[in-house]
């Protein structure tokens, strides 16, 4: 059986030794994250890491699988997150794969159920409109994303 599971929208910071309660998604579901190998056992997951606030970035300019994907939005709009099945990033208009809606000033963390495949690449892009990519003009995220 389970302990009790604590929601936080951000993982806690632990040191070596520390013990922390499990942590849960906002629909009550065990959050777990695999560092140092994928989901599938098929090989070692990768991080893509922005070193600044930037408006798009190819993940990956080849197929593979999102395993999730957090970060921050600085400016004073909603932006929307999209994440595309793409070896480049994709022109304003293109629709895309995920999208992730985040209200000016927060941070955002997304991990699917299931570790979606991506058969041309992966890329993300920041918004200003849903559903189809509008590039926003500034570097209004930065994004960790964790991937194979």
């Amino acid at each position: 059986m389970l302990p009790r599971l604590r929601y936080a929208l951000s993982p806690p910071v632990l040191n070596d030794q520390d013990l922390a309660d499990a942590q849960c998604d906002n629909a009550g579901n065990l959050k777990v994250r695999i560092v140092g190998g994928s989901l599938s056992g098929t090989g070692a997951t990768t991080e893509s890491r922005s070193a600044a606030y930037e408006k798009s970035r190819v993940v990956k300019a080849a197929a593979g699988s999102l395993y999730e994907i957090s970060g921050s939005n600085k400016s004073a709009a909603t932006i929307y997150l999209m994440v595309f099945d793409s070896a480049t990033v994709p022109a304003n208009g293109v629709a895309k794969k995920y999208q992730v809606q985040v209200a000016a000033g927060q941070s955002f963390s997304w991990t699917p159920a299931l570790a979606p495949a991506f058969a041309a690449g992966i890329s993300w892009a920041v918004s200003t409109t849903a559903d189809t990519l509008t590039l926003t003009a500034t570097n209004d995220a930065d994004c960790v994303v964790y991937f194979s």
